[in-house]
This record gives C-alpha cells, sequence and structure tokens, in this order.
C-alpha cells in the first residue's frame, strides 16, 4: 500500500470551529441525553455534498451505509448512536440543530477539502477532531468525503465501509479520555492492508481497554 493509504487515519487537526447560530443554552439537549440508560450517544451529521451527487457528493443513501457501518462498531461496545440529521442551507427549523453539542453529543460534518484546508492539513488527511470538554464526551468531527472517495479507491472497498470507519475513529478522539491511538484495533494512527481487511470482515473495531473506557465515559456523563 502507499503512503496515502497506510497513514489515512493518522492524526485529528484541532481545525473546526463551532458552526453559525448556534445557541449557548444546552439545558435541553443535557436532560435529553440524559433520559436513557446512558448507553447513547448522539451524532448530529451536516452532509455539505450531498447538494451536488452528480459531482461526487455523499448521498444520503451512502451515507446512511457508512452509518450502519459505524454503528455496527458501537453496538459492539454495548453503546447505540443516535443519528440527527441537520440541513446546511439555511432552512432548519429544529432548534437541536442550532445549539451546541450537550452531554454524550458530537457534530459531524462531511466536507469536502477546500486548499486551505489542504495547506493546513496536508494532502493525507481524512478527517479531524475537536474536543469541547478536554475531558472528551462532546465535540466536533469533520469527514472529508474527497478523501474518502481517494482511500477507497486505493484499498478497493466501498466509500461507504471506509466512512463508516474513518468516522468511527473520529468519534473515538471525542469519547476516549485521552488521545487514544493504539497499535491495534481501529484507532491505530496508520491503518495498513490487513487492518482494511479486516474492516471489510467487520473485525476492525475498539480494543476491550477502549471500549471499556468509552462505555465507562458515556456511563458516567449520563449520571451527571
Amino acid at each position: 500500500m502507499t503512503k496515502a493509504g497506510t497513514r489515512f487515519l493518522a492524526v485529528s487537526f484541532l481545525l473546526l470551529t463551532a458552526l453559525p447560530g448556534w445557541s449557548e443554552d444546552r439545558g435541553a439537549l443535557e436532560a435529553d441525553s440524559r433520559g436513557g440508560h446512558g448507553t447513547t450517544i448522539r451524532v448530529r451529521l451536516y452532509n455539505y455534498t450531498e447538494a451536488s451527487p452528480a459531482d461526487g457528493g455523499a448521498s444520503p443513501a451512502k451515507l446512511a451505509a457508512a452509518q450502519e457501518t459505524t454503528g455496527k462498531i458501537f453496538d459492539r461496545m454495548g453503546l447505540a448512536i443516535h443519528w440527527l440529521t441537520c440541513k446546511t442551507d439555511g432552512s432548519e427549523s429544529n432548534p437541536v440543530c442550532r445549539q451546541e453539542p450537550a452531554v454524550n453529543e458530537i457534530v459531524a460534518r462531511i466536507l469536502r477539502r477546500s486548499k486551505a484546508i489542504r495547506r493546513s492539513t496536508g494532502d493525507i488527511t481524512g478527517a479531524t477532531a475537536m474536543r469541547v470538554d478536554p475531558k472528551g464526551g462532546n465535540g466536533f468531527v469533520t469527514v472529508f468525503w474527497d478523501r474518502v472517495m481517494e482511500e477507497a479507491r486505493l484499498v478497493k472497498l466501498s466509500p461507504e465501509l471506509v466512512m463508516g470507519h474513518i468516522l468511527a475513529h473520529e468519534l473515538g478522539h471525542i469519547l476516549l479520555p485521552e488521545d487514544g491511538h493504539s497499535r491495534r484495533g481501529i484507532m491505530q494512527a496508520q491503518l495498513q492492508d490487513k487492518d482494511w481487511e479486516r474492516a471489510s470482515l467487520g473485525a476492525l473495531v475498539f480494543t476491550g481497554e477502549q471500549a471499556e473506557a468509552i462505555r465507562a465515559g458515556v456511563r458516567a456523563r449520563g449520571r451527571r
């Protein structure tokens, strides 16, 4: 595999900024996230590539397949993901989509890389993550769809499968108490051919120690 392929999940840069118009009033969202049994996280999804599927954007069907992949990875840890798709054209009426991420909530953006982003992150970076709380538990991730497509062609897997694993990796950075990179599993800093083979079989997941840390954090925050 080429360098670009082996380093796709290399690092998460502190790149993102809050979306405009978000409220600082997080009380209602936090109360909602605490209403379950402490085993659910919410992921708000903003797809900025959907408007141009003919130009290679991520269609709703492709994103749904990627979400299913991510969901299965978290299901193996005993955690459920509640997905909320938010509009990106300014017509959003759901107030949840305009608030800052609350307890056990992560905002995910799907973008194409601009020239400025390429200069900032380099050509091989496929995703970024930024925590709101330094201890983890909520924050922002972004995935670059054009980079997903490149990696999918390189490793000969579907973009949906690649996207699902990348998104799970970045969610791990937000949910783990520390940086989260490991020598094995989905949180490796660099994925090799053998890792993508495991991904194709549904076997590229979090380590036991990481799974326990994520579960414990989600449950503890849900009890606050």
